[in-house]
Parts: C-alpha cells; sequence; structure tokens
C-alpha cells in the first residue's frame, strides 16, 4: 500500500470511531471527501458497494460534487451530522440517498468531510455490503487500495433493475435475447435459452403469475405487464420480471412471432417452487432438499407441502394454516416426518402468498411526504428487529388472514374435505408420502391440548400483534368512543389497556386542541393530566364493516419518540409557535411590502419618463395655485428649473393678461359645478424667463383629492397656430376686399349700361309702333325688332349679374313673406307653356294641395322656378317632359321639384354647370350666359333653402328646393 493510501486508511479508522459516525458506519457506508482534489480519499466496503467501479468519486453528478464542495468549506457542522439528500451514482434514473455529513480534520490540519449512510439506505437501495473496504489516493491516482491483507475481488453489485429486449417466432421460441438477460439467468443459461420455447421455460425456470402467457403469446394482439417469476442462476429464488409483447406480422398480416422487452426488479426476489419431478430438478434425488434462502437462524422457514400438480402449474396452494403462538408439546414434534422423506414435494412459502399483507408492511413510496416515509422507515425497522429478535418459531410476516391447518383430515374418523381443485388420483397413489405431507414444518400442538387451541384464537384485527409493535402510536376510534389504541399511544398516555382509556374520558379528554380538523400538530393529555405534542395524521378506514377513524400519533419531527411536555413547556411552546408565526407573518408583510413599494417606485419612474417625453408642458399645483412640479417640456417651455419655481404662484409662469384667467380656470375647478365638467381649456400668454411672450393652450384638471388636492395643468404651444390663424384671417380679409371691389365695379357698370340701354330699348320700340309716321321699307322693321330683343337681353345679362354681385357681397335686399310655393309653380308654367309647345314637349304640374306657405322672398322664388323650368325645357328634346311638384316631407319640410326626362349631366357636368360663366357642352346651340344655375343656387341659398341636382346621362334631371320645416307656416 502507498503512502497516501495508509493515511487515508488510518482517517478512515479514526472516523469509525467518531460517536456521531459510528452508527452508521456500522453496516452501513462511509466517505472521506477530499476537498483540495475533489475526490473520494477513503470508502469502506459499504460505499464501494454503492459507487461500485466509479470508487473514487469522479462518476459523481456535478450538483452532488458542487453541494459536497460547499459542505467540506463549512456548511457542515463538527458537532453533529447535517441530514443531506444527495445523488451517489450518475444517470437519469440516480435515486436520492439520505446521507449524514460531518466535518473531520486531518493529520495536517486540513478538514475532511465524512459522508455516512445508514444501513436502512443501503436496503432500500438493494446494496449488499461486501466484506472488504477499500482506499483511494486523491494525490497518486495510481494509488492501489489499501486493504490489510489480499482479498478476493468482490463482484460489483447488480442494478437495482434490468432491462432486456427478446423475440420469438410463431413456434414461441426464443429468436433473440439482449445480453442484460445473462444478468438475471446467468452467461451460461443465457447461452442456452436461443432455441427453446416458452413452454419449455414455463414451471422449470418461469413461474407464470397469472397463467395466460401461452395465451397471449397465441393471439395477435399488444399486451404489456404480464408477472412473472424467473429463476436466478445458481439459487432456490427467482426474481419478478414484468414482460411486454408486440405481435409480428409476416406479408400476408399473419402471426410471425411475437418480440418485446422485459423489466426486471432485481431488488425484488422470491423464493423460487422446485420442480418436483426428479428428471427435472437439478438436484439429485438422493441429495438433501436446498435450504431455504432467506434463513438467518437455526429455525427452518415455514414449508408447504404442495401436490405436483399445483407445483407444474406454478400455483399456489389454496389452504389456510393457523401459525401457533404457543410452544408445541413433544408429542407433536414426534409426529413430524424427517425432512428427507417429504423433501421432494416441500417448498418454502413465497411470501407472494401474502401480497394481502405487503400493503401494509411495504406501503408504496409515491404520494407520500417525506414526514410519512420518515414513518414507515421507523415501521421497517421495527418489523426488521421483530425478526430479528423473535422465537424461531414464528413466522416472517405476520398473515393478513388467519391460516387455520386442516385438521379434519387428520382427525379419525372424519372425512377429508373435497379438494377445490381437480387432483391426479394416479400421482396421489404414486406419492403417498406427499399426500400425507400437508402440514407446516414448525411443531402443531395436538388437538387434545386445550390451552393451545385456546392461545391459537386471534382477535378480529389480525395485525394487532403488529401495531403493538410500532414505534408510532396508532389509535382507531368512532366518534368518542375509542376502538383500538395500539400498546405504543397506551404506554405514551399511562393507561393500561383500552377500557382504561375509554374510563378515563375517551377522545373528548384525551386530545386537547389541534391546528386543523385532518391532522398536523395535536395536544394530548395522558392519564395523570400532563400534556403531550405531537403530530397527527387521520384517516378513514372501514373496521369491522363499519366506518372510523385511523389517527397516527408521532414526533413533530419525524422521530418515532413523543416527547412529554409539562404545562408550562407547553405553555411556552405555544408562545413560541405564535412568536414565531407571528415574525414569519411580519417578514411575509415586510416582504410584500417591499415588492410593493418597488413596483409602485418603478411606476412613478416610468410615469415621469412618460411626462418628460411628452412634447406638452405638465405642471402640478395644489388647491392655493403654488406649484409642485414641472415635467422637462415645461422646464424648457417657460426656461425654469423645477426647483427654482417650486412653492411659487403659477401665475408666475403667465403673463399680466393671462392671470386672471388662469386663477379664474383653477378657482371653477376648485368650485365644482358647471365650470369643473365644461372643461374646454383656456388660451393664455406665458412668460419666459429669457424675454418673449408664448401663446399656449392650457386645460387643467384635478389628480388628487383628500384633505390636500392637486391639480395638473397641461400646456401646449400655439404659436404656429396662431401664425396659421393670422395668415388665415389676412387672407378672409383680402378675399372680402377683393369681392367688394367687384361688386361696386358691378354696380357701377350696370349703372352705366342701363342708362343708354333704357334709351335703346324705348327709341327701338317708338319706331317700331310708328308714333310719328310710317315705316316705308319692312327690312327696318325688323331691323328695329332685333335691337330691342337684343337690348332686353343685354340688360336682363346686366341684372344677373348685379344680382350675382349683391348676393356674394351679402347686400341683396330680400323681402321675407308668406310664399305660396303651388301658386307661383302653375303661374311659371302658364308662363312658359307656349316655349314647351314650340319645341313640342310637355309641360305639366302636380301639386300637393295641402302643402303650407313658406316664408321666402317672393321675387326670388318666381325668378328661381323660371330658371329650372326654362332650363328644362331647353335641353329636353322633342316629345319629352317637364314635370314641376311640390310635396310636404317626412319631417315637415316642404319641397319643391322639377324633373325632365332630357339629355341630363353626370357629376363632373353638374359641378361645372354650377360655376359661373360655365356651360356645359352639348350638341345643340342653347346659347346663354352660364349665369342661371349659379344665380338660382345663390337664390335658394339666401332664402335659407337647400338645392340638389341628382341627374343621369340620356335618362333626365331632379332637381329639388328644400324649405327647412322653421322656413314652414303651419297650415
Amino acid at each position: 500500500m502507498s503512502e497516501p493510501g495508509q493515511d487515508w486508511a488510518m482517517q478512515g479508522t479514526d472516523a469509525a470511531k467518531d460517536a456521531a459516525l459510528a452508527p452508521f458506519i456500522a453496516d452501513g457506508a462511509l466517505m472521506l471527501w477530499d476537498q483540495k482534489t475533489s475526490r473520494v480519499g477513503f470508502v469502506n466496503a459499504g460505499a464501494e458497494a454503492l459507487l461500485g467501479q466509479h470508487a473514487d468519486g469522479t462518476s459523481l453528478p456535478t450538483p452532488t460534487r458542487n453541494r459536497l464542495a460547499l459542505l467540506a468549506g463549512g456548511l457542515a457542522p463538527r458537532d453533529h451530522l447535517r441530514l443531506e439528500r444527495l445523488r451517489l451514482t450518475p444517470g437519469f434514473t440516480a435515486t436520492l440517498v439520505t446521507c449524514g455529513c460531518k466535518l473531520l480534520t486531518g493529520p495536517e490540519g486540513q478538514q475532511i468531510l465524512a459522508i455516512a449512510i445508514a444501513p436502512s439506505e443501503l436496503r432500500r437501495l438493494g446494496i449488499t455490503v461486501p466484506p472488504a473496504p477499500r482506499v483511494v489516493a486523491p494525490s497518486a491516482p495510481g494509488a492501489t487500495v489499501a486493504s490489510p491483507a489480499p482479498a478476493p475481488a468482490i463482484a460489483a453489485p447488480k442494478r437495482a433493475t434490468v432491462r432486456f429486449v427478446w423475440q420469438s417466432d410463431v413456434d414461441g421460441r426464443f429468436t433473440s435475447l439482449s445480453p442484460d438477460i445473462a444478468e438475471i439467468v446467468g452467461t451460461d443459461a443465457a447461452a442456452g435459452l436461443i432455441g427453446r420455447s416458452w413452454l419449455e421455460l414455463i414451471d422449470r425456470d418461469l413461474l407464470d403469475r397469472e397463467g395466460s402467457l401461452i395465451q397471449r403469446l397465441a393471439s395477435a394482439t399488444t399486451w404489456s405487464g404480464h408477472p412473472v417469476l424467473w429463476r436466478t442462476a445458481g439459487l432456490a429464488e427467482g426474481v419478478r420480471v414484468e414482460l411486454s409483447g408486440v405481435p409480428v406480422l409476416d406479408a400476408k398480416r399473419d402471426l410471425a412471432g411475437f418480440r418485446g422487452f422485459g423489466l426486471a426488479r432485481m431488488i425484488e426476489r422470491e423464493p423460487f417452487p422446485l420442480p418436483t419431478d426428479a428428471s427435472d430438478s437439478p438436484v439429485p434425488a438422493s441429495a438433501p432438499p436446498p435450504p431455504a434462502p432467506a434463513s438467518d437462524e437455526a429455525g427452518p422457514a415455514p414449508l408447504v407441502a404442495v401436490s405436483a400438480d399445483s407445483a407444474d402449474e406454478g400455483k399456489a396452494p389454496e389452504m389456510s394454516i393457523d401459525v401457533p403462538a404457543t410452544e408445541p408439546t413433544p408429542a407433536a414434534r414426534t409426529e413430524t416426518p424427517p425432512p428427507n422423506e417429504a423433501g421432494a414435494n416441500v417448498v418454502p412459502l413465497r411470501n407472494g402468498h401474502l401480497t394481502t399483507v405487503r400493503p401494509l408492511l411495504e406501503p408504496s413510496k409515491a404520494l407520500l411526504t417525506s414526514a410519512e416515509r420518515n414513518a414507515f422507515r421507523e415501521i421497517a425497522k421495527a418489523l426488521g428487529a421483530r425478526i430479528a429478535g423473535d422465537d424461531e418459531g414464528e413466522p416472517r410476516l405476520p398473515p393478513a388472514v388467519p391460516l387455520r391447518l386442516n385438521e379434519e383430515a387428520d382427525r379419525p374418523g372424519q372425512p377429508a374435505p373435497e379438494p377445490t381443485e381437480p387432483v391426479d388420483t394416479a400421482a396421489a397413489e404414486s406419492k403417498p408420502a406427499a399426500a400425507e405431507a400437508s402440514f407446516v414444518s414448525e411443531p402443531v400442538p395436538s388437538v387434545d391440548a386445550p390451552s393451545a387451541a385456546a392461545a391459537r384464537q386471534r382477535l378480529p384485527n389480525s395485525h394487532a400483534d403488529v401495531l403493538d409493535r410500532l414505534p408510532v402510536a396508532v389509535l382507531v376510534n368512532r366518534g368518542d368512543e375509542p376502538l383500538y389504541a395500539n400498546r405504543t399511544l397506551l404506554d405514551l398516555l399511562d393507561y393500561a389497556d383500552l377500557a382504561d382509556l375509554t374510563s378515563g374520558g375517551g377522545i373528548s379528554r384525551m386530545i386537547k386542541g389541534a391546528a386543523r380538523s385532518d391532522g398536523g400538530t395535536m395536544i394530548l393529555v395522558d392519564r395523570t393530566g400532563h400534556l403531550v405534542s405531537v403530530d397527527a395524521r387521520l384517516s378513514s378506514v372501514s373496521w369491522q364493516g363499519e366506518p372510523a377513524t385511523l389517527m397516527a400519533f408521532r414526533h413533530p419531527d419525524g422521530g418515532g419518540e413523543v416527547k412529554v411536555l409539562t404545562a408550562e413547556e407547553t405553555e411556552e411552546a405555544e408562545l413560541a409557535a405564535e412568536f414565531e408565526a407571528e415574525e414569519a407573518e411580519i417578514a411575509a408583510r415586510v416582504d410584500a411590502l417591499r415588492l410593493d413599494i418597488d413596483a409602485r417606485e418603478a411606476r412613478i419612474s416610468e410615469m415621469i419618463a412618460v411626462l418628460d417625453t411628452a412634447t406638452d408642458g405638465v405642471v402640478t399645483v395644489d388647491e392655493r395655485g403654488r406649484i409642485l412640479s414641472l415635467n422637462k417640456t415645461a422646464e424648457a417651455l417657460f426656461g425654469y428649473d423645477q426647483r427654482e419655481v417650486s412653492g411659487e404662484l403659477f401665475t408666475l409662469l403667465f403673463a399680466p393678461e393671462s392671470h386672471a384667467p388662469a386663477l379664474d380656470y383653477l378657482e371653477g375647478l376648485k368650485g365644482g359645478g358647471v365650470a369643473s365638467v365644461m372643461n374646454d381649456g383656456r388660451e393664455v400668454m406665458a412668460r419666459v424667463r429669457q424675454g418673449g411672450r408664448i401663446p399656449l393652450f392650457m386645460t387643467m384638471g384635478q389628480i388628487a383629492d383628500g384633505a390636500e388636492r392637486r391639480f395638473c395643468a397641461v400646456l401646449r404651444d400655439i404659436t404656429a397656430w396662431k401664425k396659421t390663424e393670422g395668415e388665415l384671417v389676412e387672407a378672409r380679409k383680402a378675399a372680402e376686399k377683393a369681392s367688394a371691389q367687384k361688386s361696386d365695379v358691378l354696380a357701377k357698370i350696370s349703372h352705366e349700361i342701363r342708362t343708354p340701354l333704357n334709351a335703346i330699348i324705348g327709341f327701338a320700340e317708338v319706331m317700331a309702333e310708328e308714333r310719328f309716321g310710317p315705316i316705308a321699307n319692312e327690312r327696318y322693321k325688323e331691323y328695329l325688332r332685333d335691337i330691342h330683343q337684343s337690348g332686353g337681353y343685354v340688360i336682363s345679362l346686366v341684372n344677373d349679374l348685379l344680382d350675382l354681385a349683391k348676393i356674394e357681397a351679402g347686400k341683396l335686399d330680400l323681402d321675407f313673406v308668406s310664399v305660396n310655393l303651388n301658386e307661383i309653380a302653375l303661374s311659371v308654367v302658364n308662363l312658359l307653356q307656349p316655349e314647351a309647345q314650340r319645341g313640342r314637349v310637355v309641360l305639366r304640374s302636380g301639386l300637393s294641395p295641402k302643402l303650407p306657405p313658406v316664408v321666402a322672398d317672393q321675387r326670388s322664388i318666381r325668378q328661381i322656378v323660371i330658371n329650372l323650368l326654362s332650363n328644362a325645357v331647353k335641353f329636353t328634346d322633342a316629345g319629352g317632359q317637364v314635370i314641376v311638384s311640390t310635396a310636404l316631407g317626412d319631417q315637415g319640410e316642404a319641397i319643391l321639384r322639377v324633373r325632365d326626362t332630357g339629355i341630363g349631366m353626370d357629376d363632373s357636368e353638374i359641378a361645372m354647370a354650377l360655376e359661373p360663366f360655365r356651360q356645359v357642352p352639348t350638341t345643340r346651340r342653347a346659347g346663354g350666359t352660364g349665369l342661371g344655375l349659379p344665380l338660382t343656387k345663390a337664390l335658394v341659398e339666401a332664402n335659407r333653402a337647400a338645392m340638389t341636382i341628382t341627374s343621369v346621362k340620356k335618362e333626365g334631371t331632379l332637381v329639388e328646393i328644400t324649405f327647412p320645416p322653421q322656413r314652414v307656416l303651419a297650415g
């Protein structure tokens, strides 16, 4: 052994002498972790079996190595053990192991981390502890394992779960098997499995629990989770295997075989029933039967004789045997046949026959809390102690159902009971010894011993003897009546028996207080009045066919012992718990408030950032008008820093003429009422620090209510708007001036033109009438008629221009009176009827007799109707129609309509016709100046009415003049 290895071996020996580590090291595992090299320096036999080939710790998962580094750095204590849950094996399926960690001091003063694992954890993991220790020197990687003397190599522990793949043909013969099967049956047996069929393995190497494996292999359906017991190599025991299979089909969709996988639970082993036929048994007939594998004591394990048929079928014998509780009589001992006489037909009673007990003694670890798992570990320890220390004649597991000996078969004169299953008579005749061997290997008391028979009678609850040995107090009650209490609870509360507990006050006196109705911390009162603090678990059970409550009491820290407290200690514990709960609640509230404050501060910072990026200035003031804050935009707008104007009146920011409007605005918001509701803002003039004024639009609102109200003023620079507004005002003034000048010019021109035109028209009429003598030549008379007509046309044109100019200038004189639209329309139709007849156009009317009069200028209305009807007649072809009508609308409005079937117009032509001096291009020569429709529209709007034009090309036009209800008089 190298010198580093000797040093680590000495340190391992010193660690074994530590008082805290000694209980773990005995039959457990111990590792010494070197902080410098981050490797394992020493491992004992248990640790070597746990780590396997990587005993130096190189295969430890990274999180485990990091945790060990923290523990070795000072996290682990020096005076006691610290419990840790660590993964000590690599891989995805690595299991957490409960370890005790403690710091030790090396010979050179360095810190060494000792990691101890209890024997119960190794048993839970299925680890078998080999006898030889091993030392790994981290400073010298090539150092050998430290051992006092050369020892034979120890095989690495098998895996807890082995998964293998198999495939068979249509006859059920194996065609392929994965090498992992060798871990179950051995290398030699695995090599001989190829070519063998499932039928050959059943009842020899394989025990079919359900008896349906052959039927499943014959079907063409997928199956899984089929339980079997597969015999291991060289041992009279088997491991539990769950088989799954998928059918393999050929090209014709016929069954060609099966392929699947098996899952072997290597830590779940059971005695395998040996073949009863000498030809099938690997042991010679003359040899004694193999010993029971789980025999820890000198006494034999319970044995049951079964028939050859039942052994071949792999089924358990259907019989119930009652195990005696007293020492058998000598007579009964003499009746027991020698073992070699029935050895061929005697097999050990498998634990699988007691599967009804297993859920109570080996509860599932899924869906359990850590506290409940600790409680079940204590139960397992108690059961283990019982197995090691009980009498030799007691069975390994307590039966779930009382086993009764078939005594009637042994009594003379009593007929044997009929078997529940068919029995092969030939086998029974050929083996009379096997038929007589239906007995328990333990001595059975005689029927003549009444004391022994009475001792065999059990209570209705067959698990009472197990519950009495538990380190956890158990109570079953129905309401206030206790039904059962185990010995642990009776000793804890100082009661003699269940009757003493009932007479002492029952459940109502025993339980002083509980934290929750479903369990948790609970205070119990013993017989003398002392208080006991326990952790309770409550559940509903069925007791003797009726519902009841099961209570399990244990130490609050998970241990099996319960501390008895005095009244003063209980009060102190309750006060301490209350103080701790209050401190935890206060700490939680402080943390919640801190988080709330952080969230609010983040929200405030976000809102400040939003206000600073806004383009409007924001000023907050109190109800007295004093400035509280300015955003960045307001500081840039006024040229003041927030600290300079904080506390000053906000009128400091405005020009003198805007002080009163700003203060009135604030007072209106403070007083409430209409002023606070009709908040439409104010235009104010700001005063900047550098000099000058800026027009602003200010909107104020209340942002905080209470004893100290606050208001916010949003200020927007409207300099650009004011500039645009000024330009628009100037443009409007210029347009009005130009319009006035145009109207003045038109008025002057019309006045200057009318005088000579009237003279021309008058003289032409006198000459045409030959008032001062005849005109000899007829051509002169035609010329005079043309002069008169042209003068009338010019004078009408001048009148239209003058009217249009007056309307645009707003100087048209209108006389609003009650006007009957029907009368005006009828008179205009009569006026234009000759013109319509000349053009062969039908002109008719459809007037509403109940149309009320309207308020309008009669002269302009007449002009409107004349213009519309003349245009309609002018642009309607021969054979067409022109209809003038009146109507009263749904809302009380008066409507005048002119409809024709003329050439019509599109939207662009309508817009052109409404422009002055513009005419729609047509194929006919209609003449005109283009002022008809523009003048008509202007006259309609001057009479407070509305004109709409609807026209379709080559179909006609509809013009509607609508007078609103306000202009319609009541009929």
